[in-house]
């Protein structure tokens, strides 16, 4: 499912579009959701996290 997802977001929105990426799942699917990225076919990455003293979400992580 996660793929055909990917598949989906690049069809609308092209291959070099950044996908933000927040944690609102638990730790055991998010490994498969990073399992499932091909680094040559996907799009770059922003991975957040939730720093209360910081405001709430702040990017944690860029991958191209």
């Amino acid at each position: 499912l996660f793929r055909q997802l990917f598949d989906e977001i690049k069809a609308v929105h092209g291959q070099s579009a950044l996908l933000h990426v927040f944690p609102a799942m638990p730790v055991s699917l998010a490994v498969e959701l990073g399992r499932a990225r091909s680094p040559k076919a996907d799009m770059p990455w922003r991975i957040y996290d939730q720093i209360n003293g910081l405001g709430g979400f702040v990017p944690a992580l860029d991958i191209s």
